[in-house]
């Protein structure tokens, strides 16, 4: 098996996973080279009660009773047959070439571990202009040149997991790795928790074995983004998590992070009150975030202290 695609959702937005499986069965590439594995995390029904996947000769539907996006992943991969696999939210288009060119690049790029390419928002309701900027804490970004790196914290050469293609030995090997480490298992959406950094954890273990990470325009999704998510509020809370997941990130992989002491903290919403409007409520946001993160850490080392 070339390509074992993973989905993994918990009580799916209708429109949007009707669109995401009809996508992926139109793609360009033969169904006997690739399976599809959908984790149900937990939904309020039974998806296989619900959705035929009569269409796919490899394809599955397996329940994950343990709730959290993290769970979720783990389940797909120890469930994955393919060489690569394929990570695709329940509301990611692929472009109809996308598992091929996934093949082609598996093979032609031997020393990459991992890789992703475009995601572009498609929108419910268009985001406000002062939103714009903001909108790659939703995983919506355009990929103009291929990039790559074998340098952990390099963002601008990091997929993100929407359509993250991964070798199925690195994701085995991030599996065994948040089977010891709470860390690691404490990254990712769980609930109403909006919490990130699973796939990155993953994507930066390519690193740790000899790898690279890449990002390429040859790879293109849509991600389907409903109303509530360009909301002011719901922005703010998401870069507020996914700053405090970038610390727990950086902690995990041993790379330098900021101390954060009373008085830096202080001085640093001192300075908040420079600034005005939207920009205010971002920086506060990473702030809080980045304490949070710092807190988070020392919880759980105490916790685990012998």
């Amino acid at each position: 098996m070339r390509v074992s695609v993973i989905v993994c959702t918990h009580n799916p937005y209708e429109m949007f996973f009707r669109k995401t499986l009809e996508f992926l069965k139109n793609q360009s590439v033969s169904k006997h080279e690739w399976e599809l594995i959908i984790i149900d995390n937990n939904s309020s029904y039974l998806l296989k009660s619900v959705y035929n996947l009569s269409w796919h000769p490899n394809s599955r539907i397996i329940r994950e009773d343990n709730i959290g996006l993290t769970n979720a992943r783990l389940r797909g991969i120890s469930e994955s047959r393919g060489d690569l696999l394929l990570f695709v939210d329940d509301d990611n288009f692929l472009r109809y070439d996308y598992i091929e060119k996934a093949i082609i690049i598996a093979d032609t790029w031997q020393h990459i571990g991992a890789f992703g390419g475009s995601q572009i928002g498609e929108f419910e309701i268009a985001p406000e202009h002062w939103a714009v900027p903001l909108l790659t804490n939703l995983a919506v970004r355009k990929v103009d040149s291929p990039k790559w790196t074998n340098v952990k914290g390099i963002f601008d050469a990091t997929p993100f997991g929407a359509g993250l293609c991964v070798r199925a030995f690195i994701a085995k090997a991030y599996a065994e790795r948040c089977e010891n480490s709470i860390y690691s298992r404490s990254l990712d959406r769980s609930g109403g928790i909006l919490l990130s950094g699973g796939d990155l954890d993953m994507v930066w273990g390519a690193c740790d074995m000899g790898y690279g990470m890449m990002i390429t325009p040859e790879l293109e999704l849509t991600h389907g983004i409903k109303a509530g998510r360009v909301e002011k509020s719901h922005l703010i809370r998401q870069i507020e998590a996914n700053t405090m997941s970038a610390v727990i990130l950086h902690y995990i992989h041993n790379l330098k992070i900021p101390k954060r002491s009373f008085l830096r903290n202080l001085f640093d919403k001192l300075n908040t009150f420079r600034l005005s409007g939207i920009h205010r409520l971002v920086k506060v946001a990473e702030l809080n975030g980045a304490i949070n993160g710092h807190r988070f850490i020392e919880e759980l080392r105490e916790r685990n202290r012998p």
